[in-house]
């Protein structure tokens, strides 16, 4: 797997030399519903012998739209864990865009046009709930107005457990109550 660091804006360098399927998620933890867009994405991948390249971001977005400090946000997975995890799966190319207040002011277009379109997307595959451009305004449910038939959409459905989606945020409040089981079972592995 490579791994490649984007400093918006996109270089053309960057670009991948063939189309790609490419998965989008921050991906903290890459719990089970994060491994479910993945497995998805490299499924595709497999059936257009193309490569499976996955973009996420160097910090949660929150640190830029909401002025969280990057100390006060309590990550699941570090960077090596997730690249680790990565290539478990089976990913070719890793993207890391820094999450910079330009990249954040994209909007829903411009991310669509200068990134997904950049990177030579064939297939783009995320979860229902993913957003993406300027405050996070656009949905999955929009992307294939943006995409103007250049790549195909795909929506993974919400991975739920006892009525409740699969979250990262549910595994830091398992943490929190000491309750493992539930972490790892949502997990996928052992935290």
């Amino acid at each position: 797997m490579k791994t490649i660091d984007i400093q918006p804006p996109l270089q053309v360098s960057a670009a991948p030399p063939q189309p790609i399927v490419l998965t989008l998620g921050f991906f903290d933890g890459v719990h089970r519903g994060h491994q479910a867009v993945i497995k998805t994405g490299k499924k595709i991948a497999l059936a257009k012998k193309i490569p499976l390249a996955v973009m996420t971001f160097n910090i949660h977005p929150a640190v830029v739209y909401r002025g969280v400090s990057e100390t006060d946000i309590r990550y699941l997975s570090t960077r090596e864990e997730k690249i680790k995890i990565m290539q478990s799966l089976g990913v070719d190319y890793l993207y890391v865009v820094h999450f910079t207040p330009d990249f954040a002011a994209l909007t829903p277009q411009a991310f669509v046009d200068q990134y997904l379109v950049g990177l030579k997307a064939d297939t783009v595959v995320a979860g229902f709930d993913y957003t993406y451009g300027k405050r996070d305004v656009a949905s999955m449910a929009l992307l294939p107005k943006y995409a103007c038939g250049r790549f195909d959409v795909i929506s993974v459905p919400e991975l739920a457990e006892d009525g409740q989606k699969v979250s990262s945020t549910r595994i830091r409040h398992a943490l929190d109550s000491s309750d493992i089981d539930t972490a790892n079972d949502f997990l996928g592995y052992t935290y």
